[in-house]
């Protein structure tokens, strides 16, 4: 087996942490943990383009430390390949332990195109005067698996578009201040499972474009106080058919 693994790590400032990944090849392991509170970034060479991993079966485990309302945690990757392993942690350190301080913004901006490729994303933050979730996903190929959960304070934000066959997306935004999603679902077989709870309003922007086959999407979005909004446009080319569930509970 042959593969080329490049990884270069390197500091801009003395509490800045930068990170920049190229990756080829297949069956590789990275684990990259940034347990400072300031500037913790997996991107691209001097933030110009985003790391990389190109191949299959490779394991990929980042986690993130709270970061400042000044320096945000920041993850830009691209993943080209299948049968990846893909863990993106903010404000977690593992599956089960928040980090201990207070945390600010998280963004992750994720390029997928191939698949059966498992991704598994938690943004979350206790800041409670600033601070917030922002993830933007873009996926192409068929029957990938996607988990984003967006938890704690402060505003909550998932821009996605899935084109392909059989892909299945997981979403949950919980916690207080703004919720909102905007997804375009493009081809066949997709499962959109989506909630929104807590305080802060919820809105939904999605767009569901069919081939032969349907899509089964499944929208909750519960408060006890707050207002839910959400505008669906569906284009069915299927004979039988096509169904969407919302649930709006109080």
């Amino acid at each position: 087996m042959r593969y080329l693994l490049l990884f270069l790590c390197f500091s801009v400032t003395a509490a800045e942490k930068e990170i920049y990944i190229n990756q080829a090849g297949n069956t590789n392991e990275v684990t990259i943990t940034q347990s400072g509170t300031a500037g913790n970034k997996i991107q691209g060479l001097n933030g110009s383009t985003a790391s990389s991993i190109t191949g299959n079966s490779n394991t990929v485990d980042i986690k993130q430390g709270s970061s400042s309302s000044v320096s945000p945690n920041l993850i830009e990757y691209t993943i080209l390949g299948g049968s990846n392993d893909i863990v993106l942690y903010q404000d977690r350190l593992d599956v089960g332990t928040p980090a201990t301080s207070t945390g600010g913004d998280h963004d992750i901006k994720l390029d997928i195109d191939g698949y059966t490729n498992n991704i598994d994303i938690i943004q979350r933050s206790n800041y409670n005067t600033d601070g917030g979730h922002l993830v933007e996903l873009e996926v192409t190929g068929d029957s990938n698996v996607v988990d984003l959960k967006q938890i704690g304070d402060h505003s909550k934000t998932i821009d996605g578009t899935v084109s392909g066959d059989s892909n299945n997306i997981l979403v949950r935004q919980r916690g207080s201040e703004h919720k909102y999603l905007e997804f375009d679902l493009i081809g066949n077989g997709h499962d959109l499972d989506v909630t929104q709870a807590g305080e802060g309003n919820h809105n939904l922007d999605i767009t569901l474009t069919y081939g032969s086959g349907s899509i089964d999407a499944d929208i909750t979005q519960d408060s006890h106080t707050q207002n839910f909004s959400y505008t669906l446009e569906q284009t069915c080319y299927n004979p039988g058919g096509c169904g969407v569930s919302v649930t709006q509970s109080d």
